[in-house]
C-alpha cells in the first residue's frame, strides 16, 4: 500500500508540530500487522521547535488496523 500522511503532534510542553510524508505499508501475513517505512518531514511554528523545520525523518513501525493501534520508531540524520 502507498501511504501519504500529514499529522500534528501535541508536546508535552503544548507546541504544536506537524508531521508529513509518506511511504509503504507492507503486509505481514505470519503477525497479521502492516510493517510501515515512511519518509517523513516535520514542521513547527513554535520557536522552541524551530530545529525541527524540514527535518527529514525515516521512519519503521508496524500498524494493526484490528486494534487501530500503531508503532513508529523515527530516525533523523545527524547534525552537521
Amino acid at each position: 500500500m502507498d501511504l501519504h500522511i500529514h499529522a500534528r503532534i501535541a508536546t508535552g510542553d503544548g507546541a504544536a508540530v506537524s508531521l508529513s510524508g509518506g511511504g509503504v505499508a507492507v503486509p505481514d501475513p505470519a503477525s497479521g500487522l502492516l510493517r510501515l517505512y515512511l519518509t517523513v518531514t516535520l514542521h513547527s511554528s513554535d520557536a522552541r521547535y524551530a530545529w525541527l523545520n524540514g527535518l527529514p525523518v525515516w521512519t519503521t513501525g508496524t500498524a494493526d488496523l484490528a486494534r487501530a493501534e500503531m508503532q513508529v520508531a523515527g530516525h533523523a540524520p545527524p547534525p552537521g
